[in-house]
């Protein structure tokens, strides 16, 4: 559904606006940056660094599914409708900035600057370049919605499975430095995306309780 939506939504992307608005980010990162972060990035670019960069950015096809199945697990389902809930919220969000904010990302606007070729080699290279020529749109671009999700899953994965959350926080760091590297996302997206994806996590934990609640007698509780 969540692919689905995404695709369908980028249709959508002069819905309310009459032309993208990237150039209010791009005035933003101008004032704190002296080159833009994707042009920085790249200029550090290698076949190494971008195998490592696209390996981060690959993981969050399956970084939902794997923290989704963990919970799902579970004899008490609380925890697994805790990070559904917070994942929907988080991309019906994403999808009203698309439209009410649209914007088309760097590769487009810097593309007089990205006057070089990431080198990149390997089996994730060969994906990331597969779904992004099939799957990929133009638009979308803040905020970066797999940053939300895969900030969702993390946090999920911490709370309820903390092994499994150290396990996938270099895979979540790695996401957000290739969606800037690989010219899919402004850093301004990527800061957006963490908090998109933050705050409804927290406030679906915060109104839910856990699953590990105890009444007063250090008793487990119900969950409703």
């Amino acid at each position: 559904m969540f692919i689905v939506c995404f695709e369908e939504v980028s249709h959508l992307s002069f819905l309310l606006r009459d032309g993208w608005q990237d150039h209010y980010l791009l005035r933003l990162e101008a004032w704190l940056f002296s080159v833009p972060p994707t042009v920085w990035l790249g200029r550090l670019g290698s076949p190494l660094a971008t195998g490592f960069m696209e390996v981060g950015y690959f993981s969050y096809f399956v970084l939902f599914l794997i923290v989704g199945g963990v919970l799902y697990s579970e004899e008490d389902k609380h925890a697994f409708r805790q990070v559904m809930d917070a994942t929907v919220l988080s991309y019906l969000i994403c999808y009203a900035a698309f439209i009410l904010f649209p914007t088309e990302g760097p590769a487009y606007t810097l593309a007089a600057q990205h006057n070089f070729q990431l080198p990149g080699t390997g089996p994730f290279h060969w994906l990331v370049m597969l779904i992004q020529k099939n799957a990929g749109v133009h638009g979308n671009a803040f905020p970066s919605a797999h940053v939300a999700g895969a900030v969702v899953a993390l946090i999920f994965a911490w709370r309820y499975a903390p092994v499994l959350g150290l396990s996938l926080t270099p895979l979540v760091i790695l996401l957000c430095f290739g969606a800037v590297y690989d010219r899919y996302h402004y850093l301004s997206d990527v800061v957006a995306g963490i908090v998109i994806g933050a705050v409804p996590a927290a406030w679906v934990m915060a109104a839910g309780g856990g699953p590990h609640c105890t009444d007063g007698g250090g008793n487990r509780a119900a969950s409703r």
